[in-house]
């Protein structure tokens, strides 16, 4: 696919987000380009994954719209990084490397005009696995967002976008008990976050390292 390249007509991205929100579900589009996002805006959406090649506008309208942004930083990073050593083929590699700062610039420019982020990995893309969000938490924090703010990405923020706030991603009365405590504060270092020492899960105690 030619990531400039929209995909569908506004009328087609329409018919999706009334019929999920309808159902009382979120709609999510993979959306790289000017073009895509702009359509994707119009047609309602209510997440943008990857956002590639966001422009100011488009951040500025998608802020006003509560639009959030799902960048995925970490796909492209791992094909970049991994690279055909890792027997990736080059054409992937190449289209990587060719939107990796560009991806970055976005994300910043998103952060600027105050655009909500969630994290998101796209895992299933090469050596991007399933498992862990901290590759992307990592990246996130190094493209300028706050720790805090990149642990928020990650819980109560994906859960508002989602639609699952009354449900989890935050420590209060009433929301499901999913608790992490590592060793360290992730709010100085996210590194922190790769040495899990307890999970709690719907108040289950389902991992101690303690």
């Amino acid at each position: 696919m030619d990531p400039p390249s929209a995909q569908l007509t506004v009328e087609e991205l329409r018919a999706g987000v009334t019929e999920a929100h309808k159902a009382r579900r979120k709609a999510a589009a993979h959306a790289q380009a000017e073009d895509g996002i702009a359509l994707c805006l119009e047609a309602g959406i209510d997440t943008i994954e990857h956002g590639i090649f966001l422009t100011e506008v488009l951040a500025a309208r998608m802020a006003a719209q509560a639009t959030a942004l799902v960048a995925t930083l970490v796909a492209p990073h791992a094909i970049v990084e991994g690279g055909i050593a890792a027997g990736i083929p080059e054409f992937a590699v190449k289209k990587s490397a060719a939107v990796r700062e560009r991806h970055l610039e976005s994300f910043r420019l998103a952060m600027r005009a105050g655009v909500r982020s969630a994290a998101g990995t796209d895992a299933g893309t090469p050596l991007n696995p399933h498992g862990t969000i901290v590759p992307e938490l990592m990246l996130m924090a190094g493209a300028g967002m706050a720790p805090l703010d990149v642990i928020r990405a990650a819980t109560s923020v994906a859960a508002a976008v989602t639609g699952l706030e009354h449900e989890t991603g935050r420590v209060a009365p009433g929301l499901a008990a999913d608790l992490l405590v590592v060793e360290g504060n992730p709010a100085e270092s996210l590194k922190a976050l790769d040495a899990v020492r307890l999970v709690i899960a719907d108040g289950r105690t389902v991992v101690n390292r303690l």
